[in-house]
Order: C-alpha cells, then sequence, then structure tokens
C-alpha cells in the first residue's frame, strides 16, 4: 500500500482544484460493493434475517455531521471488532411501513467514518 502513496489532485465537492496532496487512487465501485456486504452481514448478525433484494443502501464516507448530530450518534452502543481501533459501529434500526430502515455508522481505523443507510 506504501508504494500506492503519490500526490493527486484534491477537489472540492464543487469540482474546484484545491492542492496536491498524499493519496492513492482506488477502484470506488469494488469498496461500494465491500461496504454493502459488511452491512447486510451486520443486518443479519443484529436482527438474524436478510436484507430483501429491493432494499436500497445510500452510503456517505467521511460526512459532515453537526454536533446535534454527533452526540445523538454517541449516545448509541458502540460495537468493537477485536479492540476496535481497525473497525467499530453503532447502528440505528427504525420499523416504518412494515419495513426495518437502519443506519449503520461503521469508523475505520479510529479515522475514517462511512455511514450506510438500509
Amino acid at each position: 500500500m506504501q508504494g500506492a502513496i503519490k500526490e493527486i489532485d484534491v477537489y472540492s465537492k464543487g469540482g474546484i482544484w484545491l492542492d496536491r496532496r498524499p493519496g492513492f487512487k482506488y477502484d470506488k465501485k469494488r469498496i461500494v460493493r465491500v461496504l454493502k456486504l459488511i452491512c447486510k452481514g451486520l443486518y443479519f448478525y443484529h436482527f438474524n434475517k436478510k436484507v430483501i433484494k429491493s432494499q436500497k443502501f445510500v452510503l456517505e464516507f467521511n460526512p459532515g455531521l453537526d454536533e446535534n448530530l454527533k452526540k445523538a450518534i454517541t449516545t448509541l452502543k458502540l460495537n468493537n471488532i477485536g479492540d476496535g481501533r481497525i473497525f467499530s459501529y453503532r447502528y440505528y434500526s427504525k420499523s416504518e411501513n412494515n419495513r426495518d430502515r437502519t443506519m449503520w455508522f461503521m469508523l475505520f481505523y479510529n479515522s475514517f467514518l462511512v455511514n450506510c443507510l438500509i
């Protein structure tokens, strides 16, 4: 992985070039597929049922969260895999219109947050 780190262009969400920083290129489709599988696995682990095939997934990478939302998220139970330094998560579940809606807050390496809404 270290050999893959190179200077890459950094752009704002609006497409404005900001700077060049150390980074790496990755296959986003593959990463999204893996994150969806992790969410499906966590869902099965906690609810003992599969996510239905027609269910939509929404993923957010390192989302900007306001302080009130951060406080609400931190009230949810923290689940660590191993000692939690590599992967930990919290989740929220609600049933609406006979469908389970869940939101997963997954933290990788204590620094990279991914939100997954199922």
